[in-house]
């Protein structure tokens, strides 16, 4: 499997090295970037989260993206507005940063989030140079949103698309993951590991059926 290294925001602003000669650095060494998470802080703009909620709301926000959920929980500190699902390839999302750093102060985040194997697309981009704004507004623009053009002001600039999604991993990720995740929630670990058990094992028997259905044609 090799080795895992999660590198967090704080990691960054502490590490000596830019972070655009250490993506290009581990880029040069060879390692395969699974998650990449950007970001810019937009202080005094006015760039509130609930505006880009209402401009999903009146479709004037040019984007990929089928599902654009948000997170008003008044439970929890803040407002956050997502394009795209959170377990998607690719996201962006938009909150309140003061909230969330409990500052009066208006301070939105607009972040950038790609995993798989886009986000070695995008840790090429990033030792290109490209403005991450370019990239964002590759994926979502609010063009008739006024503060939102003065501060992701750039051309775009988009990431290679990979292979679509079958109707079958959609059903595992929209429908099998959340009903899992319950069971788990509800009851632990135990069936959890169970199922991983049984999915190991019918895919050493699929591996099975296929090599001897490889070697039957081989024979003919």
């Amino acid at each position: 499997m090799g080795s895992h290294m999660t590198w967090t925001g704080d990691a960054c602003s502490s590490c000596p090295i830019d972070c655009v000669e250490l993506v290009s650095y581990l880029h040069a060494a060879e390692f395969s970037f699974t998650r990449l998470d950007m970001a810019i802080d937009v202080k005094g703009f006015n760039l509130r989260p609930e505006r880009a909620t209402k401009e999903l709301k009146y479709g004037r926000c040019k984007t990929r993206a089928k599902k654009s959920p948000r997170n008003d929980d008044p439970r929890e500190v803040g407002y956050s507005q997502y394009i795209g699902k959170r377990s998607s390839q690719i996201h962006v999302c938009i909150y309140d940063k003061a909230a969330e750093m409990g500052v009066d102060e208006d301070w939105t985040r607009v972040e950038f989030r790609v995993k798989g194997k886009r986000a070695n697309s995008a840790a090429g981009q990033i030792i290109r140079h490209t403005d991450f704004r370019s990239l964002v507004v590759a994926y979502a623009d609010f063009t008739a949103w006024r503060q939102w053009r003065q501060v992701m002001a750039a051309d775009a600039v988009k990431l290679p698309s990979e292979r679509q999604e079958t109707n079958t991993e959609r059903w595992l990720m929209d429908q099998c993951a959340p009903s899992l995740a319950r069971v788990i929630l509800l009851q632990g670990t135990e069936f959890y590991e169970r199922f991983k058990a049984e999915v190991m094992e019918n895919l050493v028997q699929l591996s099975n059926n296929r090599q001897v259905s490889n070697d039957r044609q081989t024979v003919h």
